[in-house]
């Protein structure tokens, strides 16, 4: 992150010239080269080619583990994560904020966006059938397999048909345990399920939120999330593409404006001009 960090910055917003008459392509003393010697890596000279409008891309970090945590702290602009509830997205967002404070960091500058996946319909009755129809169209094979995969868990020591088995979680290494293969762990030890079954119920990002209903319904959701501090926005996961989020564009969205919970326009052109305008 450093390393990178630095190269983006090496170059000066205002170092090309791109002046063709003079033959000047970019103005050398607006060219930082990087002298980095760190644990890991040791970089001499400029990145290679002009930055970007935006300087550096947007750092975004994605988990809910402690290391998680606290990297986010560190280095991110905006966080994924997985929630089930405003409590437990008040209480991860909190945390968040008190990492980016540790490391000396403006805690508001971190913006925590919980995922939620959605289906909508005019109805809530449109909404369910929708819902029930994609899910009868996934193959349960593929289903628990998915889980597993997600979870870092090898699925040639899963039998579907019975709990998932410590041997199946011991089997996860340090480097490819997450968070969310201790929630799916934690989930069948509680329910006994198999897990086969328990994949029937993940449906969406497992421990995430998920929603089925109405554009209203929706943007209810969306402000009391808001109002309540349980996050600065959401990550978006639409059940189909491009339908779900043309819906949410042409139905969510105005309803949002109206409320005063979304811009009206833009003023930046870019994501981190965006983020900051908020």
């Amino acid at each position: 992150m450093q390393v990178a960090a630095r190269l983006w910055e090496s170059w000066d917003a205002a170092a090309v010239v791109a002046d063709q008459a003079s033959g000047v392509w970019a103005d050398a003393g607006l060219i930082r080269p990087v002298d980095f010697h760190g644990k890991f890596f040791h970089v001499s000279g400029a990145l290679t080619l002009p930055r970007s409008p935006q300087g550096r891309p947007a750092f975004a970090q994605a988990g809910s583990s402690g290391p998680g945590i606290e990297l986010a702290g560190q280095t991110a602009d905006l966080v994924f994560t997985a929630q089930p509830g405003i409590p437990a997205g008040r209480q991860f967002r909190d945390a968040i904020r008190a990492a980016a404070a540790r490391n000396g960091r403006d805690p508001g500058s971190v913006l925590v966006l919980p995922g939620v996946a959605f289906v909508l319909g005019s109805t809530e009755a449109e909404a369910r059938a929708l819902r029930t129809a994609l899910e009868d169209a996934v193959d349960p094979e593929f289903r628990w397999r998915n889980l597993a995969h997600n979870a870092g868990l090898d699925y040639r020591l899963i039998d579907p048909g019975k709990p998932l088995s410590e041997e199946a979680i011991a089997a996860v290494s340090p480097a490819q345990r997450t968070s969310r293969t201790d929630d799916i762990a934690r989930r069948s030890r509680e329910s006994g399920k198999p897990f086969r079954d328990l994949a029937r119920e993940l449906t969406g990002l497992p421990g995430g939120l998920e929603f089925t209903g109405t554009p209203g319904q929706f943007a209810d959701l969306i402000e009391a999330w808001t109002r309540e501090g349980a996050g600065d926005g959401f990550t978006l996961q639409p059940a189909t593409l491009p339908g779900s989020l043309d819906a949410f564009v042409d139905h969510v969205v105005p309803v949002l404006q109206r409320r005063g919970l979304h811009r009206a326009q833009y003023t930046a052109t870019t994501l981190r001009g965006h983020l900051a305008e908020r």
